[in-house]
């Protein structure tokens, strides 16, 4: 399972897994799916120059962190598929503090892009060959408005 929570309700996050867009919703979202190589995520906000940020939890052991992620504050063609180039993304921006929330692991760590403020932030993880500690997520969730497939639905869950 894969849990992210943006900043504010405001904010919509997609997700894509392995280069194929998974879910997108306000605020939470919660997706069980555990099998993946590449985690992509965009979170961006209606309102300008807000710093938007997220953190998230997977069942498999990705945490968001300072050191495995890439992000942008830009669009890239093709940002979130597997053969993407990221390595010229800087590592995101970690500020100090523990955040608990929702069904997140407490050793995630939220994580924004710090070069300017942007109402929306594009990362990625690729797990690929890494070895990914298995800590398992600790809380459950309330989920604003979920849309797959263009489907709302009042379910925090995606299956």
């Amino acid at each position: 399972m894969i849990a992210i929570s943006a900043s504010s309700p405001a904010q919509t996050i997609s997700l894509y897994l392995d280069g194929v867009f998974t879910a997108k919703a306000d605020h939470v979202l919660t997706v069980v799916r555990d099998q993946h190589e590449l985690q992509a995520i965009h979170v961006e906000d209606p309102s300008v120059g807000v710093d938007v940020y997220f953190l998230s939890s997977s069942s498999n052991g990705v945490r968001t962190d300072g050191t495995s992620w890439r992000c942008s504050n830009h669009y890239h063609e093709g940002w979130f598929r597997p053969n993407f180039t990221d390595t010229s993304w800087p590592r995101p921006y970690v500020p100090a503090g523990v955040v608990e929330t929702h069904f997140i692991a407490r050793d995630a760590k939220k994580i924004f892009f710090l070069l300017a403020k942007s109402n929306k932030i594009f990362c990625r993880r690729n797990t690929i060959g890494k070895k990914i500690s298995n800590t398992p997520a600790t809380r459950l969730m309330a989920c604003s408005r979920l849309s797959v497939g263009g489907d709302d639905r009042k379910s925090g869950l995606v299956t």
